[in-house]
Parts: C-alpha cells; structure tokens; sequence
C-alpha cells in the first residue's frame, strides 16, 4: 500500500516536472491538427448504391430443388461483380469519357467499393476536391459497368452470324419472290391451281358440248339414212308423220295435214272407180290432185333431207370447232404444264428460303434469349444514382480538433514518463531514499 501511494505519488511528481514538455507537446499537436484541418483542402465525396439480383429463372429452379445448370454462390458472385468495376477498363472508359487529366491508378486510388452488410448492394462512392466531378465519375462508373458487364458476359458471334445470314436469306426471298411476280406477269398467270382449274372447267364445258354436237348429228344422220331408204323404196308416205323428221312443229302439221288430204283423196278415189271408168273427169281430176299433193310432199321431204344434211353439215363443223378448241386446251394444258414446273421450280425455291428464313429468324431468337441469360445470371439495378454533394467529407475540423486534444494530451504525457525514465538525476528526497537506500535528514530547496 505504501508503495502503491509511493508510486501515485512520484506520477504526479513526474507530471508537474515535466509540465512544460506535456503542454508543450499538447499545444504543439492541437495547434498542428487545427491549422492543418482549416488549411486543407475540402475533399466531396459522391456515392451510388446498385442492386444485385438473382435471376428469378435461377431462384425458383433452388426453390424447387432444381439444377439450373450455372449456379454460384451470391457472395461469390457479388465479389465478382466489385471486382469488375474496379477494373482497368472500366477506370479508362470514364477517363476517356469525362476528359479527365488523371491517370487510372490515381482515379481507382480515389475509387471505393465495397458490399454493404447483409445486402446484396454495393456501394460506389469517389472522393475529389470537386464537388461536381466526384458525382459525375461515380455515375459514369455505374454506367460503363453496365456497358461492359454486358460486353463481358456477351458472347454475340452466334447472333451475329445469324443476323447475317437473315439478312442474305431475305435478300434470296425478296429476289425469288420478284422473279415469281414477274414471271406471272410475263406468262398471264394466276396460279397454277386456278389456272388449270379455269382450264379443266373449259376443257369438260368443250367435251360437253362436242359429246351432245355428236350424239346429236349421229341421231340426225341415222334419222337421214332412215328417210332415204325408205324414199329409195318408193314408201314415202310411210315416214310421214310416224318419225319425227323436222324439228319444226308447223312441218310437221303441215305433212300430216297432206298426208290426210292424200288419203282422203284416194278413198275418194276409190269410191269414184268403183261407180264411174277411169276416164270420167271427176276421176281424173282426183288422179291429179292425188299426184299434186304426193308431189308436194315429196318436195316437203326434199326439204326436210336438205335441212338434215345442213343441221348435220353445222354439226360437224360444230365438231371440228369444238376438236379445235379442245386440241388447243390440251396444248394449253401441255404448255401450262411447262410454266407450272417453272413456277413450281421458283415457288418451291421461295419456300425453301421462306422454311430457312424463319428457322433463322427462331435461332437468332434463341441466341438472342441466350445472350440475355449469359450475364451471369444476374440482374442489375441502380438503387441510388450519385449527386453532387452540398458538403465536404475531409477535413472533419471539429473531430480533428477533438481528436488532436487527446493526441496532444497522450503525447506530452507519453513524453514526460519517457524523458523521466531516462533522466538518472536525484531530484528529490524520495529519489534518495529509493535509489540510495539513504536516510535522508533535510532537504535544502534551491534558490535562484
């Protein structure tokens, strides 16, 4: 106990000793941190904050416990994404970007970023003496990162080399498709399907009507043949009015009418011979009504052969027109074959180039999904854009002072106990007594 007080005692000794080095020291660090805080150049400091995020493709295949087939851990891929936006690249772009005079060591000297805490955030902050310049390097860091995280993660050759051959593709489309337009107007082509149609439809119309033109002539020239055997054998009258040998119903009354009066003129002539001679005048008379009305109707089918051999005549050349015609079609039909094959050559062509084209244009797609999905599986997101600060960061004055008042204090105290352990002078009747082991009787203070 004595020489804890001993001790406590030779402290306070020590301290009043060496006041002048402890105040000293204490003015000489608080008046240094003060003048150099108020002498230093403000220092702004701008700061973003960014987001990353999962994929949701990726969150819900470990949800269900499904391999998505790239996974990795967020810290991993989080450290991944600080350490591509302190790169050399990125430093460069926003360099070259602001038309900065700084080197790119200096600006990723006055770059931080670092994850905060217990968030999938990383702070972007850059500290300057201008205010201005310090926000706008922060946001161009942000947005260069963006730019070349995507060229990083991007592979493009396959999207690019579809892109090409779309594009040469649809140059062979739109050539085939030109040439299939012009050569429809070059050969009056509808289509083939309603081209042959409208000559199918023509080509039955045509046999239609050389079938009834020749069924018809053949049941005139049967008809004819009829009539003129049966004239040949002298039995006019047995063709009249039992076969329909005029179209028109007026002849046909008309015969009928003289073949009554014929046969009413011989009973009358009957009955005439049986009474009178052949040589009585009405007997006469009759005989020759009797030859005036045979005569008159052998002029009648005069007539009618005549017409038949005019209608048959018209039907054959009806035939030969109609042979004609259908001889035309089916060289039509020949010939369309010919431009159907051309046509169906270029069709085919256009749709082969059409299957190809949109094949291409479904794995351009894919690429392009694919591209979108290679950034690492993951999204993001600016959460807080940098501004121009209204206030400094450094100096902080009032902490300097208040730190260099205890460092000033520490100091000369630190001071003093060191200068007193090396002192090895007796100042004291207590540095007599510990050191000499000395009674010690009276002290005489010093005079000056």
């Amino acid at each position: 106990m004595h020489k804890q007080q001993f001790q406590i005692k030779r402290a306070i000794h020590i301290l009043f000793r060496r006041k002048m080095i402890i105040i000293s020291l204490f003015i000489s660090v608080v008046l240094t941190v003060t003048i150099g805080s108020f002498l230093m150049a403000p220092t702004y400091q701008a700061a973003s904050k960014v987001l990353i995020m999962r994929d949701s493709e990726t969150e819900k295949a470990l949800l269900f416990r499904i391999n998505p087939g790239y996974t990795q851990d967020t810290n991993y891929i989080i450290n991944s994404e600080v350490e591509i936006i302190r790169s050399r690249p990125i430093a460069e772009r926003v360099i070259k970007q602001l038309g900065l005079d700084m080197k790119v060591e200096l600006l990723l000297g006055k770059l931080d970023v670092h994850r905060l805490r217990d968030a999938n955030v990383i702070n972007i902050s850059f500290e300057t003496d201008h205010p201005a310049q310090c926000a706008q390097v922060v946001n161009s860091v942000v947005k260069n990162y963006v730019e070349y995280r995507a060229e990083l993660f991007r592979d493009s050759d396959a999207y690019e080399f579809f892109s090409n051959q779309i594009a040469v593709a649809d140059s062979q489309l739109s050539k085939l498709e030109r040439r299939q337009a012009s050569y429809q107007q070059e050969k009056n082509i509808l289509s083939p399907v309603q081209q042959n149609q409208i000559l199918l439809n023509k080509l039955a119309a045509y046999e239609q009507e050389l079938t009834k033109a020749r069924t018809e002539r053949i049941t005139r020239n049967t008809r004819l043949e009829m009539i003129q055997n049966l004239l040949s054998n002298g039995d006019s009258l047995s063709i009249i009015p039992s076969t329909e040998i005029s179209d028109s119903p007026s002849q046909k009354d008309y015969l009928s009418r003289l073949k009554g009066e014929l046969l009413s003129l011989e009973m009358e002539h009957s009955r005439l011979l049986e009474i009178y001679n052949p040589d009585y005048d009405e007997v006469v008379k009759i005989e020759k009504q009797i030859t005036a009305a045979r005569e008159q109707i052998h002029q009648e089918v005069d007539a009618i052969i005549t017409q038949e051999r005019t209608a048959i005549d018209a039907l054959k050349a009806r035939e030969d027109v109609l042979n004609t015609s259908i001889a035309g079609i089916h060289q039509q039909v020949r010939q369309r074959s010919e431009q159907e094959y051309q046509y169906a050559s270029i069709t085919r062509g256009i749709d082969d180039n059409r299957e190809v084209y949109s094949m291409l244009l479904k794995q351009r797609e894919e690429a392009r999904i694919s591209l979108a999905k290679m950034d690492n599986l993951v999204k993001v997101r600016v959460v807080s854009p940098a501004i121009v600060p209204d206030r400094p960061v450094k100096p902080k004055k009032k902490l300097n002072v208040l730190l260099s008042l205890f460092f000033g204090l520490a100091a000369g105290l630190s001071a003093a106990f060191v200068v007193d352990y090396f002192d090895r002078t007796l100042s004291n009747v207590e540095d007599v007594e510990q050191y000499l082991d000395l009674p010690v009787l009276t002290s005489i203070p010093h005079q000056r």
